[in-house]
């Protein structure tokens, strides 16, 4: 859901999980964390149409997520594991500490 540039899409993607995972299915979703070290860059200099959202220099969308944020959009799924994750990463040409959500839904 990092790439879809409306809210209106993410809400799409949303109802397709539900609509396509079986009663008591499973789901993995990992997501950029509001806390990854150049989306935070990004956040400041570049940010994007609607809140926790940048645009990368190559003109790329990219919605970030908080956890606030991400238990509300999963709301309708039991979130049975929701988990910062951190790494040494490169982008961009540099190395940084990539910070992302691992977060485990059942229907």
């Amino acid at each position: 859901s990092i790439d879809i540039e409306t809210l209106e899409g993410r809400g799409i993607y949303k109802k397709e999980m539900l609509r396509t995972l079986k009663s008591g299915g499973y789901a993995l979703v990992t997501v950029v964390s509001i806390n990854d070290e150049i989306e935070r860059e990004l956040l400041n200099t570049n940010p994007g149409p609607e809140k926790n959202t940048t645009i990368w220099p190559n003109g790329k969308f990219q919605k970030d997520y908080d956890e606030e944020e991400l238990r509300n959009f999963y709301s309708e799924f039991e979130i049975l594991k929701l988990k910062e994750v951190k790494k040494k990463v490169t982008k961009l040409g540099r190395n940084y500490i990539g910070t992302n959500f691992w977060v485990i839904l059942r229907k």
